[in-house]
């Protein structure tokens, strides 16, 4: 990681803030006034190292954020209008929810080996990498629509690209934690977190489909349409820079234990792991609702669009929350009692929706809805940087790949298990209130295990150490200089 160090030089056409500490190399921390916004260069003196906030760090998030939308778009693409890609491809729905499925997958697979090419390659080269495999896999699945002769060879062509797009997604969803890490101040790491971790292409992708593909013909277009999203995204990645010249925090400034040393530490991290596994059920659970939500409702007669507007209120809700919320969150002890609270609640809600999912019934079920979104987007943020926090000083991209392989892994499975239910073997006929009914049990669950996380917070704690460590070493060599 680049750093000003002893000897410093000014460094010109730096933009951003100077925060209101400075670290000496040689004497520790120096109290300063909060500096203004600058376009001139910091005034820096020999051994001084000033914690800097570059505006560039609002350019790099929401690319991140552009990425993960185009990832997700690609992702459900075809659960919005799932009858009509049956049709399309001539498969059954246990297909179908595999070209979901498949996300899950390979995220489990490759997330720790693309943690790993983090802190290898940088973060800029990462992004790179990730945003060509996306645009590769979303122009393999509209080829796929060529193949005219064979429905199998087409479907097959179609999973593959699926599968390589699938290959980009942890590196956008790892990212956010890492990226913050190293570029946010202490007070800003859950805003950025939430920023470049928002599902809002779960928003976007709802009724984007629907009215890009209203019938059969039309789902070559809805490709080609993804196609271009996920090319026109790719050219930014090019001038991604990996870290800043000038770390904004102390903490931003301490390089993390290495890969493999920080996997063992966290391998024994207990509440890590308690985090981990609420986490990866509290996120399974939302990825296979948002994969089965049309086969929760049209069994009760409503139509794709009319779910699409349930799924589009899920998130949009729930990412408006978290805009709103999370600013408030910047300390650790808040994060985890808002944390524990909302997942309790979770928990309730999806036994209410059990009850509220029925014919005729669209204004109760799109506002449960809403309050699920609500519940789920908005403790997301937060639970990554609890795991950061937790974790310390573990690298942050060995926390967030953890959780994130987790929850994919725990959505493979709710999503293949809830299928089940709802399309029980043998039955000509299908019901979703068995899947309803597990994920009740799963919620309510999970609502109960994470009041047994009980951590501090390593990194305030570290940054706090650093201070008084550093006070104390300044007021030394001022009691020194005043008896000479």
């Amino acid at each position: 990681m680049d750093q000003a160090g002893k000897g410093q030089t000014n460094q010109s056409n730096v933009d951003g803030l100077v925060t209101s500490k400075t670290v000496d190399a040689a004497e520790g921390v120096k109290e300063k006034s909060l500096g203004e916004a600058i376009d001139a260069p910091p005034s820096t003196t020999d051994g001084e190292i000033f914690f800097k906030l570059y505006k560039r760090r609002w350019l790099g998030i929401f690319l991140i954020l552009f990425l993960n939308i185009s990832s997700q778009i690609n992702w459900l693409t075809f659960g919005p209008v799932a009858a009509l890609v049956v049709e399309y491809y001539n498969i059954d729905y246990n297909a179908l929810n595999w070209l979901s499925n498949v996300y899950a997958v390979t995220y489990v697979v490759t997330s720790g080996a693309i943690g790993w090419s983090f802190d290898k390659f940088g973060i800029r080269w990462s992004l790179v990498v990730g945003a060509l495999l996306n645009l590769l896999g979303a122009w393999l699945r509209y080829f796929a629509v060529f193949v005219t002769n064979n429905s199998s060879g087409r479907f097959a062509l179609t999973m593959f690209g699926q599968f390589v797009a699938a290959l980009a997604a942890p590196y956008f969803l790892n990212m956010p934690t890492k990226y913050v890490a190293l570029w946010f101040g202490e007070k800003e790491r859950a805003i950025g977190n939430m920023i470049g971790s928002s599902p809002i292409g779960l928003a976007i992708v709802m009724p984007l489909i629907p009215t890009l593909a209203p019938d059969v013909d039309h789902i070559p277009f809805a490709l080609l349409v993804t196609s271009i999203i996920s090319t026109v995204l790719f050219l930014p990645t090019l001038f991604v820079t990996s870290t800043p010249l000038i770390p904004p925090s102390i903490i931003a400034s301490s390089p993390p234990l290495p890969f493999f040393t920080g996997l063992r530490q966290i391998a024994n991290n207990i509440n890590f792991w308690i985090l981990l596994v609420v986490f990866s059920f509290y996120l399974g659970l939302s990825t296979a609702f948002s994969t089965l939500l049309n086969q929760f409702l049209t069994p009760y007669g409503y139509t794709n669009d009319q779910a699409g507007i349930v799924g589009l209120l899920w998130t949009l809700v729930g990412c408006l929350g978290a805009v709103v919320i999370t600013p408030f969150f910047r300390r650790s002890a808040v994060m985890q009692i808002s944390v524990k609270i909302m997942m309790s609640l979770l928990g309730v809600m999806y036994i209410v929706l059990l009850f509220v999912v029925h014919e005729n019934n669209l204004p109760a079920i799109a506002a449960v809805s809403s309050v699920l979104g609500l519940l789920v987007i908005v403790p997301l943020a937060l639970v990554l940087e609890l795991g950061a926090e937790c974790s310390y000083p573990t690298s942050p991209s060995i926390s967030a790949s953890a959780c994130w392989g987790g929850g994919q892994l725990m959505g493979v499975i709710f999503t293949v298990i809830m299928t089940q239910l709802i399309y029980p073997s043998g039955s000509a006929t299908f019901d979703p209130r068995p899947a309803l009914v597990f994920q009740a049990c799963v919620g309510a669950v999970s609502g109960i295990v994470i009041w047994a996380f009980r951590s501090k917070s390593l990194r305030e704690m570290e940054t706090q150490k650093v201070k008084e460590d550093t006070l104390m070493v300044e007021k030394e060599r001022q009691d020194a200089s005043s008896k000479v």
